[in-house]
């Protein structure tokens, strides 16, 4: 059975060892599509700038919970945006398939 995607459904999301809830929802049609058409960006930060919602308990090296505003992805490690496109992508129903040898 196919399942209707919601942007408006937003999901807790954790990464192991880590107390950040990050909020996340699965992209649109339309951010999709935007996917295809960009050339010369990081795919990973676009999908977490369209599909990250907000989070709780992310906080900067003064313990300042961080405002979730602005040009968040900054704010944001590497292998965290990669772990948060993953994730987002599960949701949006993208799969990357597996080269078998």
């Amino acid at each position: 059975m196919t399942i209707a995607l919601s942007p408006r459904v937003v999901r807790e999301f954790t990464i192991s060892g880590d107390s950040t809830v990050w909020l996340i929802a699965p992209l649109t049609h339309a951010e999709v599509l935007g996917m295809q058409s960009g050339s010369g960006f990081d795919l990973g930060a676009y999908i977490v700038k369209c599909g990250l919602r907000g989070w709780r308990n992310f906080r900067d090296v003064d313990g300042v919970d961080a405002v979730f505003e602005g040009d968040f992805i900054e704010r944001i490690s590497v292998p965290t945006i990669g772990a948060l496109a993953s994730e987002i992508g599960r949701l949006s129903g993208l799969a990357v398939e597996e080269k078998k040898e």
